[in-house]
């Protein structure tokens, strides 16, 4: 029993692909918020670098989709002035979403598979649900398995169904490569290493940065990069370790910051100190 795929969003992500501009989007406006989101989750990826789309409140989307290389391309456009207002009313939660439960498993006996998320503002927080065992699109985990069918899957929702399929048949015009304002890069502990640690960039955030995050166990770190660092932190070599503020860490991997969430507000938010500029404005304030 495979992992069920949801192709119209295939095709979406496909003509996006096909039809972007080589030029770099910019973030939705200021103080324009998330209205919906569809993810896929893949317990074999990194979080963060996986299928989404992002739908803003005004018109603006980003997609990303991931290639056959593992790799992810990201691109943004909008819905149509005609459009705004039937695709924000389609996409209002309804009583009949926010009675589905918060899970449903349509591949009970399976294990390691992926999920699809359906997030929608819901006031000021995000009621999301999740369905196990769906995949946005064709394609099974490798480390993915299945066990004995002793459990009863559940079926896929009539009203998550209704979503799915607004948010991946979303027509989109002034389609074009998007390219964050910031890149998250997270990093890990080095125990043991065989070579000589590099040192890590002056120019670029390290631990101490008022932006990085620290997880729980104390062994990872979030480095929030803006864009104008890109170009110095791609010539890194991924392989080696660093020594950052007298420690050594290892890049696990990096990805984008989606503007209008958490850690986008966070960023914006201290760009507001006094003294400070809105980051859209291109300053980069962090150092």
């Amino acid at each position: 029993m495979g992992v069920r795929t949801h192709t119209a969003l295939v095709a979406l992500l496909t003509m996006l692909f096909v039809l972007h501009q080589t030029i770099a989007g910019e973030p939705p406006d200021e103080g324009t918020d998330v209205y919906a989101m569809l993810i896929e989750w893949d317990p074999w990826r990194p979080v963060g670098l996986n299928s989404q789309v992002v739908f803003y409140t005004n018109g603006t989307v980003i997609v990303s989709k991931v290639q056959d290389d593992g790799s992810v391309s990201w691109t943004t456009g909008n819905v149509s002035a005609k459009t705004l207002v039937r695709v924000k009313q389609a996409l209002r939660p309804t009583d009949a979403f926010r009675e589905l439960k918060d899970l449903y498993d349509l591949q009970p006996n399976g294990y390691d598979l992926p999920s699809v998320e359906i997030a929608l503002k819901d006031g000021p927080a995000f009621r999301s649900v999740h369905v196990r065992g769906l995949a946005l699109e064709d394609h099974v985990p490798a480390g993915a398995y299945f066990g004995e069918q002793t459990k009863k899957p559940e079926e896929m929702p009539s009203e998550f169904q209704r979503l799915l399929n607004v948010l991946s048949t979303l027509k989109l015009e002034n389609v074009k490569t998007w390219v964050p304002e910031y890149i998250e890069a997270v990093i890990f502990k080095v125990r043991d290493h065989r070579t000589l640690p590099l040192d890590w960039p002056e120019d670029l955030p390290g631990l101490k940065d008022p932006l990085s995050r620290m997880n729980a166990r104390g062994d990872g770190c979030s480095l929030f990069l803006r864009r104008d660092k890109l170009k110095t932190y791609e010539t890194l070599d991924k392989e080696r370790a660093f020594a950052i503020d007298g420690q050594l860490w290892r890049i696990s991997h990096s990805k984008p910051v989606i503007p209008g969430l958490d850690d986008w507000k966070r960023i914006v938010g201290s760009a507001r100190r006094p003294g400070a500029r809105h980051p859209a404005n291109g300053e980069a304030w962090h150092r």
